[in-house]
């Protein structure tokens, strides 16, 4: 029987990463995040050993969730800083 962990993990990191896992840095970092995720999974899979291979693919995990906790950080940052930006309003007095 398959550990259910292990089922789910694959498909997440297949499902999300499928297609990017040759992907250069793409400039859209949730995407990055799909992708080194996907690359870290497929790198598992050559451990023979269960153990070891469950042990990969949680710290793969753990390295998706802090990537795309940093990804979102950095998006939310940057619309911010576009929201300040463009909100800014520039007010002139006429002096008569």
């Amino acid at each position: 029987m398959k550990h259910p962990f292990f089922s789910t993990s694959v498909l997440l990191g297949l499902t999300l990463g499928a297609g990017m896992a040759l992907a250069a840095d793409s400039g859209c970092p949730i995407c990055d995040c799909n992708t080194q995720s996907t690359r870290c999974i497929l790198s598992c899979q050559n451990t023979s050993d269960f153990v070891r291979r469950q042990q990969c693919q949680i710290s793969c995990d753990k390295n998706f969730s802090i990537c795309l906790d940093a990804a979102y950080k950095a998006i939310s940052a940057a619309e911010e800083q576009n929201n300040l930006q463009t909100t800014s309003v520039t007010t002139t007095s006429v002096t008569r």
